[in-house]
């Protein structure tokens, strides 16, 4: 691959949303970034998650979308976006 990571990206955990799937997912962020370069190099258009926050490692990344999860169940903010 022709990116290269300092030790500190390469450790970071990419917070991933779906609007498709309705789902989140997690990641490494360079895995996130190898793939995103993989599709612009193949010329792809199409990335069905979306990068929505860079946390330190998964145990972050989950409280993260907890946090995402209740304003999506208490509050509706659906006509803010």
């Amino acid at each position: 691959m022709i990116t290269t990571y300092t030790k500190e990206i390469g450790e970071l955990t990419a917070v991933l949303y779906s609007p498709e799937q309705k789902c989140f997912h997690l990641e490494p962020l360079k895995e996130y970034i190898n793939n995103n370069l993989q599709h612009a190099i193949a010329r792809i258009k199409y990335n069905q998650f979306h990068l929505i926050g860079i946390c330190e490692n998964d145990e972050v990344g989950d409280a993260y979308i907890a946090k995402i999860r209740f304003y999506q169940e208490n509050f509706n903010i659906s006509n803010m976006v």
